[in-house]
């Protein structure tokens, strides 16, 4: 199995699941009609690795912050929303959302049933 799938309750929606990936990464699949009637949308939040928080720490802050510029860069141009913050010099984490168009006939039921 690549994931474990929980139905989760979110503002708006009138469905959504979090999905657990074997790495342990949750990525949270919802519908809001409201706001985005023809979409789903895919979200999740990524963090840097141990390594790389050992490295992130060793910079600067102005290196810091060149870092966190380039990460945002390269996210503007996959066209993903996104938001990027880092609390302290080894944490950086990055909130990912992407959309996708809904598949004609599209419910609940059978978006669980295939993923």
């Amino acid at each position: 199995m690549l994931f474990r799938s929980q139905a989760i309750t979110l503002s708006g929606a009138d469905f959504a699941f979090r999905l657990t990936l074997t790495d342990g990464v949750p990525v949270t699949v919802a519908h809001d009609p409201m706001n985005r009637p023809g979409y789903l949308q895919f979200q999740s939040t990524i963090s840097i690795g141990p390594e790389h928080r050992a490295a992130l720490a060793a910079l600067n802050a102005s290196q810091a912050t060149e870092i966190v510029q380039e990460v945002q860069l390269e996210l503007s141009r996959v066209n993903v929303g996104y938001g990027v913050a880092m609390s302290d010099p080894q944490h950086l984490e990055a909130v990912i959302v992407n959309r996708s168009p809904v598949i004609s006939g599209m419910t609940e039921g059978s978006f669980a049933e295939k993923h």
